[in-house]
C-alpha cells in the first residue's frame, strides 16, 4: 500500500465494504461488490485520500447527490462510477472541478 495513504480512512472504507487496491502510484476503491449498504458517509474517508485516488466505483450503493459533495478535493480522480446510484443531474454540479475525470458511467 502507499506510504502516504491514511490508514484510518484506508480501514474505514474497507469497514464500509469498500476494496482498496494500489495502481499506478494511486488508488482504486471499489464498493460495488460488499458496499450495498455503503452511502454517503464513506466518501468523506475516500476524501481524506485525496490526490491518491485514480479511480472509485460506486455502483449500486447508496450514494446521493450530497454524497458526491466529498468528492471535490479528489484532483486525479479519472475515473467514477456511478451506476444503479441515487445521483442526480442536480449532483453532478459536485464533478465540475474535477478536470482529470475522463470517465463517468452512469445509468439514468
Amino acid at each position: 500500500m502507499l506510504l502516504h495513504a491514511n490508514d484510518g480512512a484506508l480501514e474505514a472504507i474497507r469497514d464500509a465494504g469498500g476494496i482498496v487496491r494500489s495502481v499506478g502510484g494511486g488508488l482504486e476503491i471499489e464498493f460495488q461488490r460488499r458496499g450495498k449498504a455503503m452511502g454517503d458517509e464513506a466518501l468523506g474517508q475516500v476524501a481524506l485520500l485525496g490526490e491518491l485516488v485514480l479511480s472509485l466505483n460506486l455502483r449500486g450503493t447508496r450514494t446521493t447527490d450530497e454524497g458526491l459533495r466529498h468528492l471535490s478535493g479528489l484532483s486525479n480522480l479519472g475515473r467514477l462510477h456511478l451506476e444503479r446510484t441515487g445521483i442526480s443531474d442536480g449532483g453532478m454540479a459536485h464533478l465540475v472541478g474535477l478536470t482529470g475525470l475522463e470517465s463517468i458511467c452512469r445509468e439514468m
